[in-house]
């Protein structure tokens, strides 16, 4: 994974109340949570200009189209800010971390579907020993492919694959 600057944020990103510059290193999935913290940003700053929730909503949706928060995610936090919380970033949760989408799986995944394009979901998640759930999500939004006569296909086959 890369390191992705998000840049100077001000000082409301983490609960600061000095006036110094933060720069914030992301290490996940970076654009996705770049875009997503600067939206809640975008949301804080609606609210410090006395905009409305729709007001705000319609902002965000102008401005980022179909990479923009959800309808719920932009309400959420901007009662959030307006309740008083200036805090950006999600506080930590207990819990589990997700295991079953990983480079492992996928790439078992690939190997799996290479050897046999008719194999079936619950075949493979009880291969990987993953739930159904995730099983299709690594398989139709992570390797992109859908099933075509009881095959596993690419969505978008290349010149050599169509003959």
């Amino acid at each position: 994974m890369s390191e992705l600057a998000v840049g100077q944020m001000w000082p409301s990103l983490f609960g600061h109340s000095e006036g110094k510059h933060i720069v914030c290193f992301v290490m996940a999935d970076d654009e996705d949570v770049c875009v997503k913290i600067w939206q809640r940003c975008v949301i804080e700053f609606c609210v410090k200009l006395g905009k409305s929730g729709n007001e705000t909503l319609e902002m965000l949706w102008q401005a980022y189209g179909g990479e923009a928060i959800s309808h719920a995610a932009i309400f959420q936090w901007w009662r959030h800010f307006k309740d008083g919380n200036m805090r950006v970033i999600d506080k930590a949760r207990s819990g589990r971390p997700s295991t079953a989408v990983m480079d492992v799986n996928i790439a078992k995944a690939v190997e799996l579907l290479e050897n046999d394009r008719r194999l079936k979901l619950h075949e493979l998640s009880a291969s990987l020993n993953i739930t159904f759930k995730h099983t299709q999500h690594i398989v139709t939004e992570i390797l992109q492919m859908h099933c075509v006569c009881a095959r596993w296909v690419p969505r978008n086959l290349t010149e050599e694959q169509m003959q």
